[in-house]
């Protein structure tokens, strides 16, 4: 009886420590901090909801989206967009750019493009894009644009 009772008087400081450790796996897994490296999770991650880079069109708009900025095409205008285009939670951006209006024929040698600061405000859904551009003096809305990924847009520059 003797050896029993020795094993019962150290049991508890033996079984504290893997309480412990089974406490924290549980609290751990509860969190959601370790996850299943084989569970697949089709929520997109942040950095696939924000790539917008590569090439988006439409019907009078063609927008090619890169590293280096934004390049837009309308059917007697351009556009530029030097800073990235990141969409909040809901797929909304705001950003602000240059439009250039132009004309049929060539650029005059003593003509100055007429460039103006513009927002370009969107939502992003998918494959898909609405784009309202409006140009800040004067707050003239330009127009509404659908957009889709990988298409290259139908612009018709003006003669």
């Amino acid at each position: 009886m003797k050896v029993a009772a020795r094993y019962r008087s150290i049991a508890p400081v033996l079984l504290l420590p893997l309480l412990m450790v089974a406490g924290q796996n549980a609290t751990c897994n509860r969190s959601g901090a370790t996850k299943n490296s084989n569970a697949q999770d089709s929520t997109p991650t942040m950095t696939e909801r924000r790539d917008l880079r590569g090439q988006w069109g439409g019907a009078d708009i063609s927008m090619t989206i890169a590293d280096d900025g934004t390049q837009i095409e309308f059917g007697c205008a351009h556009g530029h967009i030097e800073k990235t285009i990141i969409p909040d939670s809901e797929g909304k951006f705001s950003v602000e750019g240059t439009y250039v209006r132009e004309h049929g024929g060539p650029l005059r040698n003593d003509e100055t493009q007429d460039q103006q600061r513009a927002t370009y405000k969107g939502t992003v859904n998918g494959e898909k894009m609405s784009l309202s551009v409006s140009l800040t003096e004067g707050n003239v809305d330009v127009g509404t644009f659908t957009l889709e990924r990988g298409k290259s847009g139908r612009v018709h520059k003006c003669m």
